[in-house]
């Protein structure tokens, strides 16, 4: 058996919500998949289920594990994944029931990023998440999943002494993680710092995994930037200095691919890369113009960036991998043009349209400052330094409890002070 799992075959596990449609069962079917290619296995079989009830020892009823079993003896089966999460009790006792390794979608996008992680910051943040996932399953059949991934098909829990002591060591182990994790990111938080304060103009990706953000900060920069087709082929920030047609040099960085329904915990974890967003003054959504679900994977990045506070920031849509449309794409395509009429098409791989994108970029950096007429409480004086300390003061006026303030402010603030805007 292969270390990184090449050549394992994997059984996937689709349960199937009554409401849900054939073809979004589906489309979830297509994406576990391509997680566990990514993962380095062989996808075998596949089963979808539709449970009339949930067993809460075992998840499914011993009908269905009788048959999952019958698959995994037939074919070889070297591991189980379940599209839906989990909890320790029912991966403790399918495993058993099951006499393989059972685990969930979960699990699978941690040991991705595990195998990715390159940078210290970005391994502490896998390590942190893998022990703190492990925590309530140390007394399971197969005690890790790298375990069966290294060949230990038959390796078994430990005893309930062990298990305590291995539990207090993952806890003084997330103690330790966290404490370095503070001092790397106290780093990268002055590193951030000064760029924010620099002439640079700087400028996000942001887009669901395999978009082709990797591919655009090559293109654009060209330097040599790792590409790759698989899931999460990026997982650590990297910035790269742009010229743009007109002259003005930005800074362009990608970040961490999206997922659908990404696990919390993970979106701290790399919240590094995402950080780049938070600095960031521009911010380009990458999509696939060929995903089967772009609509799922456009409002997945919203979400993200509402759930980042950072909807409010210039935002550029670009519609990648346009060389590859065919006809059954163009619903998803229109669809998604009619909620974002501007949206830029372009083709990365045919050179087609960038030239729109750097127009749409210098566009925005040569809206240049704009006066506004700003109405403040008294309470707000956090908010009036800042903008003192980043714009042109023109008049100040006093009421009893208010502040008006008529400023000439920089493009990359204006949505920072939109909501105290007032009319001349």
């Amino acid at each position: 058996m292969n270390k990184n799992g090449e050549n394992n075959k994997a059984l996937l596990i689709e349960i199937k919500d009554r409401t849900e449609t054939a073809e979004s069962t589906l489309i979830r079917l297509k994406e576990l998949s391509s997680l566990a290619d990514t993962l380095g296995y062989i996808v075998e079989d596949s089963l979808t289920l539709s449970l009339a009830k949930i067993n809460p020892a075992t998840f499914i009823g011993k009908g269905k594990i009788h048959e999952i079993k019958e698959i995994c003896n037939s074919k070889e089966i070297d591991l189980v994944i379940f599209d839906t999460d989990i909890n320790p009790t029912v991966q403790r006792n399918l495993e058993t029931l099951l006499d393989n390794c059972v685990i969930d979608r979960r699990e699978v996008i941690i040991q991705i990023f595990a195998d990715r992680a390159a940078t210290k910051e970005a391994k502490l943040q896998v390590e942190l998440a893998q022990n703190q996932y492990s925590m309530n399953r140390l007394s399971r059949r197969w005690i890790n999943f790298s375990q069966q991934r290294g060949g230990v098909k038959g390796a078994k829990g430990e005893g309930e002494k062990q298990i305590e002591l291995d539990r207090r060591q993952i806890q003084n182990d997330i103690i330790k993680i966290k404490k370095e994790l503070l001092k790397v990111k106290q780093n990268r938080n002055v590193q951030q710092k000064n760029r924010i304060n620099s002439d640079f103009i700087n400028i996000a990706l942001i887009g669901y995994t395999n978009s082709g953000k990797s591919s655009m900060l090559k293109a654009l920069s060209n330097e040599e930037v790792f590409v790759q087709d698989k899931l999460f082929a990026t997982l650590d920030p990297l910035t790269r200095k742009v010229k743009l047609p007109g002259g003005k040099t930005v800074l362009i960085s990608d970040t961490v691919g999206l997922i659908n329904n990404l696990p919390h915990f993970l979106i701290e974890a790399f919240s590094s890369t995402l950080g780049e967003a938070r600095i960031a003054d521009i911010i380009i959504i990458v999509l696939d113009a060929v995903h089967p679900n772009l609509m799922g994977c456009y409002e997945t990045t919203i979400q993200t960036l509402s759930n980042l506070d950072l909807n409010h920031k210039p935002i550029i849509t670009v519609l990648n991998k346009m060389d590859l449309v065919e006809d059954k794409d163009l619903f998803q395509i229109n669809r998604l043009k009619n909620i974002c009429p501007d949206i830029l098409q372009i083709s990365l791989k045919d050179n087609v349209n960038i030239e729109n994108l750097y127009k749409r970029i210098e566009e925005i950096i040569e809206s240049g400052n704009q006066t506004m007429n700003l109405r403040f409480s008294t309470k707000d004086y956090k908010t009036i330094s800042h903008l003192k300390q980043i714009s042109k003061i023109l008049e100040e006026k006093y009421e009893e409890e208010y502040i008006t303030i008529t400023a000439c402010i920089p493009f990359r603030y204006f949505s920072e002070f939109k909501e105290f805007q007032v009319n001349q």
